[in-house]
């Protein structure tokens, strides 16, 4: 008989502990203490005197080399106790940087604890709206900050955004900040890349040659983070589909370009469980779409968002309805609370568009693994109905149910400007008879600018042919008022047709 091979099984691998202490450029030593976070590139320890040190899981020459720069750069003091920065760097035996010590900050909520559906009834604010434009505020003011100190973030996304018990914001990874050309940014979420990167973004940020991240990608970021933290949690980009319209992710909105808060996109509309952008100031709603509609050069800047954010801070805030946390801007034009009637269209759907993720109070520095906040959870029992959503972009769009529960309003709107228009055209058919018909003229008169002030009172976002058609019935109006004579209302009622068939050819898209 054979002799009997025993096989070893191969141990598991154990990654080597790294060493109890290191000294770092300076020559000053650091004992590391109680072991804080881990993330993917390494973990945090505590060094004593309200310091933190990283320390990297693997050597790498080109971040070294970063690291040494980043600390030859000054950021400004007003914003030293809320950002990552390395403060010194650590050596390993053989002379390269295995981490860097940095200021252990204070965090203790996550970005999406204040923006996660629905949100008033998950975290009550005491300050209630108010909160999120002094948070909003203060994150303009950090980045605004860096930006003087000629630091680009790139990539800014909500993971590294945490916010203290005083709501200053903490930003975090800031040994991944763009430092072109030699340490660029290469990674990035795809909902919070603009639409003039996407081309380097698809080809991959560490291949593309040309730019990249720049100050204006910050603020296209920073001005998309503002719109959720004040719109519901809500992203800019994000939409519902009309009629038998497929959802539209995130990215494809963001390359096209289709922001429906500030443009009419035939065959989307806002989400359910986002607000009427009257809830915003006008000069809030103004950089908003200068950011989300406009070009590169147009969009506001971080400190164009901290003046602007100031003033209505400053400005004060009233309350709308009985719910002492839906109180909104003074200078927000709008006599119905917004957010109940974002609240009750997501209750009318009868589907979970926009489910609870329960965040759980931690802090997102990597450096406090349990977090001591009591801030309240309400119970929110999702819907029986399940909802398809992009998994890969929580949030992106509003997928219908399979089961229709709600007619589609948009339907409605669109035959009730055709019935405006069909007026307009029987009453210039009319007068083109008969000239002397008074009474019939009076009651178009008062029809037409009627059904236009209920239609655009029903319609938060007009589509173009929309606009054409009312228009013509605006005009058509004031002809009437000064009695103009039979050649002005065939002109009108040729524009009536025109639009009329617009809004046909908008309703079969629809």
């Amino acid at each position: 008989m054979g002799v009997r091979r025993h096989h070893r099984m191969p141990l598991p691998r154990v990654r080597a502990m790294p060493p109890k202490s290191y000294v770092s450029t300076t020559g000053k030593s650091y004992s590391l203490g109680k072991h804080i976070a881990s993330g993917g590139e390494g973990d945090v320890y505590d060094v004593g005197s309200g310091m933190v040190a990283k320390i990297y899981k693997s050597p790498n020459s080109v971040r070294d080399g970063k690291i040494k720069a980043m600390l030859k750069i000054a950021i400004p003091p007003e914003i030293d106790s809320q950002v990552t920065w390395p403060k010194d760097a650590l050596l390993d035996s053989h002379g390269n940087v295995a981490g860097f010590v940095m200021g252990k900050l204070d965090s203790k909520y996550l970005f999406e604890y204040f923006t996660e559906y629905p949100r008033m009834e998950l975290h009550p604010q005491p300050d209630g709206y108010k909160t999120f434009y002094v948070l909003a505020k203060n994150l303009a003011f950090v980045v605004w900050k860096l930006h003087d100190a000629g630091v680009v973030i790139g990539d800014f996304n909500g993971k590294n955004i945490g916010f203290s018990e005083k709501g200053e914001p903490v930003i975090y990874d800031a040994d991944s900040f763009h430092f072109p050309p030699k340490y660029k940014c290469t990674v990035g979420w795809p909902e919070y890349v603009p639409a003039w990167m996407r081309a380097a973004f698809k080809k991959g940020l560490g291949k593309y040659s040309g730019d990249t991240f720049s100050k204006e990608s910050d603020d296209w970021v920073l001005a998309t983070h503002i719109f959720e933290l004040l719109m519901n949690g809500t992203h800019p980009y994000s939409s519902a589909p009309m009629g038998t319209r497929d959802a539209m992710t995130l990215s494809e909105a963001i390359e096209k370009g289709d922001c429906v808060f500030f443009k009419g996109v035939p065959g989307y509309r806002p989400p359910p469980y986002a607000p009427s952008t009257k809830i915003l100031p006008p000069e809030i709603a103004d950089l908003f779409r200068k950011a989300f509609t406009g070009h590169k050069r147009d969009v506001p800047s971080a400190r164009e968002w901290y003046d602007a954010l100031e003033k209505v801070v400053c400005d004060g805030f009233h309350p709308l309805c009985t719910e002492k946390h839906h109180n909104i801007p003074v200078s927000a034009h709008t006599v119905n609370c917004p957010l109940c009637n974002a609240y009750n269209s997501v209750k009318n759907a009868g589907v979970n568009a926009k489910p609870a993720t329960k965040t759980k109070n931690k802090s997102v520095s990597k450096q406090v693994s349990k977090s001591k906040s009591t801030a309240p959870y309400a119970t929110y029992v999702k819907p029986s109905q399940p909802v398809a959503n992009n998994p890969t972009v929580p949030y992106a769009t509003y997928v219908k149910s399979s089961q229709p529960v709600v007619k589609d309003h948009g339907v409605a709107i669109d035959l009730l400007a055709m019935v405006a228009i069909g007026l307009i055209i029987a009453a210039c058919v009319t007068e083109y008879l008969a000239h002397d018909l008074r009474i019939f003229w009076m009651v178009v008169a008062i029809i037409g600018p009627g059904l236009t002030a209920i239609y655009l009172a029903a319609a938060d976002c007009c589509t173009e042919a929309n606009v054409i058609a009312f228009a013509g019935i605006i005009i058509r109006g004031c002809m009437i008022l000064f009695g103009k004579g039979s050649v002005s209302s065939n002109v009108c009622c040729i524009a009536a047709c025109i639009a009329i068939i617009a809004l046909a050819v908008n309703f079969k898209s629809t």
